[in-house]
Protein backbone atom coordinates (compact mmCIF):
# COMPACT_ATOMS: atom_id res chain seq x y z
CA UNK A 1 0.00 0.00 0.00
CA UNK A 2 1.04 3.50 -0.82
CA UNK A 3 0.96 6.45 1.04
CA UNK A 4 -1.37 9.13 -0.03
CA UNK A 5 -3.55 6.98 -1.72
CA UNK A 6 -6.79 4.99 -1.48
CA UNK A 7 -6.34 2.38 -3.85
CA UNK A 8 -9.31 0.72 -5.72
CA UNK A 9 -12.97 0.25 -4.01
CA UNK A 10 -13.30 -3.80 -4.60
CA UNK A 11 -16.72 -4.28 -3.04
CA UNK A 12 -18.59 -6.53 -5.45
CA UNK A 13 -22.07 -5.59 -3.57
CA UNK A 14 -21.35 -1.64 -4.29
CA UNK A 15 -19.96 -2.01 -7.59
CA UNK A 16 -23.15 -4.54 -8.68
CA UNK A 17 -25.29 -1.80 -7.44
CA UNK A 18 -23.36 1.15 -9.34
CA UNK A 19 -23.37 -0.85 -12.43
CA UNK A 20 -27.14 -1.99 -12.65
CA UNK A 21 -28.18 1.83 -12.04
CA UNK A 22 -26.18 2.74 -14.84
CA UNK A 23 -28.00 0.28 -16.63
CA UNK A 24 -31.33 1.60 -15.69
CA UNK A 25 -30.31 4.82 -16.42
CA UNK A 26 -29.39 4.02 -19.85
CA UNK A 27 -32.78 1.52 -20.41
CA UNK A 28 -35.01 4.76 -19.33
CA UNK A 29 -32.53 7.16 -21.84
CA UNK A 30 -33.27 4.81 -24.95
CA UNK A 31 -37.16 4.07 -24.17
CA UNK A 32 -37.68 8.18 -24.09
CA UNK A 33 -35.73 8.52 -27.27
CA UNK A 34 -37.77 5.89 -28.99
CA UNK A 35 -41.04 7.54 -27.50
CA UNK A 36 -39.82 11.06 -28.70
CA UNK A 37 -38.69 9.89 -31.85
CA UNK A 38 -42.54 8.08 -32.51
CA UNK A 39 -44.23 11.74 -31.27
CA UNK A 40 -42.60 13.87 -33.58
CA UNK A 41 -43.49 11.29 -36.60
CA UNK A 42 -46.85 11.19 -35.55
CA UNK A 43 -47.52 14.93 -34.78
CA UNK A 44 -48.55 17.08 -37.96
CA UNK A 45 -46.11 19.27 -39.81
CA UNK A 46 -46.58 22.58 -38.31
CA UNK A 47 -47.97 25.60 -39.97
CA UNK A 48 -46.18 27.91 -41.84
CA UNK A 49 -47.33 31.43 -40.78
CA UNK A 50 -47.52 33.24 -44.73
CA UNK A 51 -46.12 36.63 -43.89
CA UNK A 52 -47.11 39.80 -44.88
CA UNK A 53 -46.03 40.76 -48.33
CA UNK A 54 -43.14 43.26 -48.08
CA UNK A 55 -43.24 46.65 -49.39
CA UNK A 56 -41.08 45.52 -52.51
CA UNK A 57 -43.48 42.93 -53.20
CA UNK A 58 -46.77 44.77 -52.86
CA UNK A 59 -45.06 47.60 -55.51
CA UNK A 60 -44.06 44.79 -58.16
CA UNK A 61 -47.47 42.85 -57.27
CA UNK A 62 -49.00 46.90 -58.45
CA UNK A 63 -46.26 47.15 -61.28
CA UNK A 64 -47.81 44.02 -62.68
CA UNK A 65 -51.32 45.44 -63.03
CA UNK A 66 -50.62 48.55 -64.56
CA UNK A 67 -51.23 48.66 -68.36
CA UNK A 68 -47.95 49.34 -70.16
CA UNK A 69 -48.33 52.15 -72.80
CA UNK A 70 -49.16 51.52 -76.43
CA UNK A 71 -46.71 51.82 -79.15
CA UNK A 72 -47.90 54.85 -81.89
CA UNK A 73 -48.04 54.30 -84.94
CA UNK A 74 -45.23 54.70 -87.54
CA UNK A 75 -46.69 57.18 -89.77
CA UNK A 76 -47.51 59.55 -86.51
CA UNK A 77 -43.59 59.34 -85.48
CA UNK A 78 -42.50 59.93 -88.95
CA UNK A 79 -44.62 63.15 -88.97
CA UNK A 80 -43.31 64.36 -85.82
CA UNK A 81 -39.65 63.30 -86.89
CA UNK A 82 -39.76 65.64 -90.16
CA UNK A 83 -41.74 68.75 -88.15
CA UNK A 84 -38.75 68.75 -85.31
CA UNK A 85 -36.23 69.05 -87.90
CA UNK A 86 -38.08 71.41 -89.63
CA UNK A 87 -38.44 73.45 -86.95
CA UNK A 88 -34.35 73.12 -85.99
CA UNK A 89 -33.66 74.29 -89.74
CA UNK A 90 -36.02 77.45 -89.03
CA UNK A 91 -34.55 78.02 -85.98
CA UNK A 92 -31.14 77.51 -87.12
CA UNK A 93 -32.09 79.79 -89.69
CA UNK A 94 -33.23 82.40 -87.17
CA UNK A 95 -29.75 82.41 -85.53
CA UNK A 96 -27.80 82.77 -88.14
CA UNK A 97 -30.49 85.81 -89.15
CA UNK A 98 -29.61 87.59 -85.58
CA UNK A 99 -25.70 86.47 -85.64
CA UNK A 100 -25.64 88.91 -88.98
CA UNK A 101 -27.31 91.46 -87.48
CA UNK A 102 -25.25 91.38 -84.45
CA UNK A 103 -21.87 91.64 -86.46
CA UNK A 104 -23.51 94.18 -88.29
CA UNK A 105 -24.01 96.38 -85.20
CA UNK A 106 -20.03 95.13 -84.07
CA UNK A 107 -18.76 96.77 -87.55
CA UNK A 108 -20.67 99.62 -87.41
CA UNK A 109 -19.70 100.18 -83.40
CA UNK A 110 -16.16 99.82 -84.25
CA UNK A 111 -16.44 101.97 -87.71
CA UNK A 112 -17.81 104.65 -85.23
CA UNK A 113 -14.88 104.41 -82.56
CA UNK A 114 -12.19 104.81 -84.93
CA UNK A 115 -13.02 107.88 -86.72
Amino acid sequence: VELGKLGPDLDPDDLAEKRQRQERIKAYAEAVRHENKQLVAAAPEPRVKAKAPSKRDRAMEFAKRVPKPRPKKEAEEDEDEDEEEEEELTELQQLAQRHARDRALVDAIRKDLRL
